[in-house]
């Protein structure tokens, strides 16, 4: 094969408008990379048809496991349609290689769909929960099958027959409800498989006593079909949540055992035990995808000692235990020969074993990015705080920078969309927060941008939060990848570390950093032609918040992302966003502006006038001396909101040298301020 011609050939299939907007080089570099895979699959078949025929010894090597690490904006998926393409039009029809694609994004599923059939009519097919049982029987005679993620998991779970749409037979001729005649077959081939993002890797199932009491949520989808008297139903129930509710309160280690012990032959487990095989055999269940998986990790719960974690939380107050039973999906396992696409797989690396990394080049000039820390407490009790004061004074903030980045689109998690939407900090951008009915996809959120073209264009993004996962989320890996060796505890809110386990810790922070970067190169970002300066906002005070509330220093958060992915190459920047609630001071400086207001208003003539000193206020009652006090410990680090409040009262307080002190604090009205700033004191 000549690579050249090849490139060159799947280069071609791109429009002339595409091939201006496409970074040339980029697209060779992934383009090799599916030709490696290409070239590994034929030199296997081969190996595989001389060990079949006798004219050698040894088995085929194994199928390879490969994770690419194009960068967002190069033309990953471009690049797998042409690959496709080029596939499709192999004349010789016993050298055309299948691939089975597994796709995230329901869009981009059916963007490759179209292009693909628009190409060839009968290459592909695509499966989804509409046309499953009716695709399923033709899925092994198309080269090309298109599947979710979510799918992917359940076959590789057992949940399906992974055969069906490993294999591909390619038939002389077949048509729609034929019979198809296995004398009719050219050949038979298992598929590349080909993730155009990282896989979940992650099978969990979480069982809880409490509010949401999702340990009988399986057995209310699963049972419904045996059609048990309410009696017999409601004393399964009872005795799942007691053997559930019992392992949480008298196992004080967070390592679970069996819910039923070998040798239990009480009435109530062997009962539990014949309904749970009727549940899991029963037609109408075969459908019931994720209430299967919750049934197999409560099977394992009930028989098994060490199948689950406890887990220990206190959430606003309220306390209690949880299990998470969580297993990793070894998709290596499938022998398939794998390429998965994912752009930021260098944070998520501990996800990987037993996948070699592709290297591609990043070709993005990030010295045109800038990232901003809005520096902000916004964890979930910040933002649920009565009187919305996190979200006011990010609201406030953005209006201020919608000043000089007037496309700014602003990006709140699911939560907070109404009450940004109140205050008038998404009105600009409000059609695409609301779900519309002809639409497959739901709505944008900060922890759903994956296939969003709003973001495309923008230059300036304000996230008003870090897209933060419930912890739950990033222990359900950890448990995956360490099972009993790895501590599930959590660090108080002050902490730098959100877990006290730093190999949990690390899962965090890489999971973290790759969902920041794949929302950052959704906007004008992922244009790497582009010399156009990129501002995104970051509202959270998640790291080293020492430095960063007193002595305004970049933390290590951020450098980590900008050294790893960045080159170091992109400017970073930290400001403060001020919510007076967050330091608890808001009311007693408004008492002080209060106090100093009501003194200035009845004691400032013509003959004792602003600006004055601080301690000069009040001298008998020591009013101006306590408030200087007061100031000299917090001026530096919450200047700003000093002076927001008093200029509720039209006052500005600064620093200036006098025969007293090198930084003396002044006040003055702000008129007059305005007048010393633009023609001197």
């Amino acid at each position: 094969m000549n690579r050249q011609i090849v490139i060159e050939k799947m280069f071609g299939y791109l429009t002339d408008e595409h091939k201006q907007n496409i970074h040339e080089e980029a697209f060779r570099d992934i383009a090799n990379v599916f030709l490696d895979l290409y070239d590994e699959y034929d030199h296997q078949w081969g190996q595989y048809v001389e060990f079949k025929t006798g004219e050698r010894e040894e088995k085929p090597d194994r199928p390879v496991s490969w994770v690419c690490n194009a960068s967002m904006g190069h033309g990953k998926t471009t690049v797998l349609i042409c690959f496709l393409k080029w596939l499709a039009s192999e004349t010789n029809r016993k050298k055309r290689i299948p691939v089975l694609l597994v796709i995230r994004e329901v869009g981009m599923i059916k963007d490759i769909y179209d292009e693909l059939k628009a190409f060839n009519d009968e290459c592909i097919v695509m499966v989804d929960s509409t046309n499953r049982q009716e695709i399923e029987p033709y899925i092994h005679c198309h080269q090309f099958v298109i599947i979710t993620h979510a799918r992917l998991d359940n076959l590789a779970l057992g949940l399906g027959n992974l055969h069906t749409y490993r294999l591909w037979k390619q038939y002389n001729t077949w048509a729609w409800g034929e019979i198809l005649d296995e004398d009719n077959i050219i050949s038979k081939r298992n598929r590349l498989m080909i993730f155009d993002e990282k896989p979940s890797f992650v099978n969990a199932s979480v069982f809880d006593i409490g509010s949401k009491h999702n340990t009988l949520d399986w057995f209310d989808d699963l049972a419904t079909p045996l059609k048990l008297d309410a009696l017999e139903s409601q004393c399964m129930k009872s005795y799942i949540a007691t053997l559930v509710a019992y392992q949480l309160s008298q196992n004080a280690t967070s390592v679970t055992t069996a819910l039923a012990q070998k040798d239990d032959l009480s009435l109530f487990t062997q009962t539990l035990k014949k309904i749970i095989i009727k549940i899991k055999n029963h037609e109408d269940n075969k459908g019931k995808l994720e209430s299967l998986r919750q049934l197999k990790h409560f099977q394992k719960l009930l028989n098994k000692d060490g199948a689950g974690r406890i887990d220990d939380y206190e959430i606003r107050g309220q306390s209690g235990r949880k299990i998470i039973i969580s297993e990793r999906i070894d998709y290596i396992k499938l022998k398939m020969n794998m390429l998965v696409l994912d752009g930021t797989a260098i944070f998520t690396s501990q996800q990987y074993k037993g996948f070699k990394l592709k290297e591609v080049n990043n070709y993005n000039d990030y010295s045109r990015f800038y990232y901003h820390i809005e520096t902000i407490n916004t964890s979930k009790y910040a933002r649920s705080k009565k009187g919305q004061t996190t979200q006011r004074a990010i609201s406030e903030r953005i209006m201020k920078l919608k000043q000089s980045h007037p496309d700014m689109f602003v990006l709140p998690m699911k939560s907070d969309i109404e009450i940004y939407k109140q205050l008038g900090a998404i009105l600009e951008d409000i059609q695409y927060f609301v779900e519309k009915s002809n639409e497959d996809s739901k709505p944008i959120n900060l922890l759903n941008t994956t296939g969003k073209n709003e973001l495309k264009d923008r230059k300036a993004l304000y996230l008003t939060s870090l897209p933060k996962m419930n912890a739950d989320h990033y222990k359900k890996i950890a448990i995956s990848l360490y099972g009993t060796k790895v501590d599930l505890g959590m660090n108080d809110e002050d902490d730098a570390n959100w877990f006290k386990d730093n190999k949990l810790e690390l899962i965090y922070c890489g999971e973290l950093q790759a969902e920041l970067l794949q929302i950052m190169h959704r906007t004008a970002l992922r244009k790497i032609k582009s010399k156009d300066e990129i501002h995104v906002f970051v509202a959270y005070d998640d790291e080293d918040m020492s430095k960063l509330k007193y002595q305004k220093s970049i933390p290590a958060f951020s450098h980590s992302m900008n050294q790893i992915y960045c080159a170091n190459k992109a400017v970073l920047q930290a400001d403060y966003v001020v919510d007076e609630s967050q330091y608890g001071r808001g009311d007693k400086l408004r008492n002080y502006a209060d106090l100093i207001h009501h003194w200035i208003h009845k004691n400032i003539t013509v003959f004792n006038p602003l600006p004055m000193r601080i301690s000069e206020i009040d001298k008998p009652n020591k009013l101006g001396e306590k408030f200087r006090d007061w100031l000299n410990k917090h001026w530096n680090e919450q200047e700003e909101l000093i002076n927001k409040i008093f200029s509720e009262f039209g006052y500005v307080i600064y620093e200036k040298k006098d025969r007293y002190s090198e930084k003396s604090k002044y006040i003055t009205t702000i008129q007059k301020n305005h007048d010393r700033l633009m023609f001197g004191e």
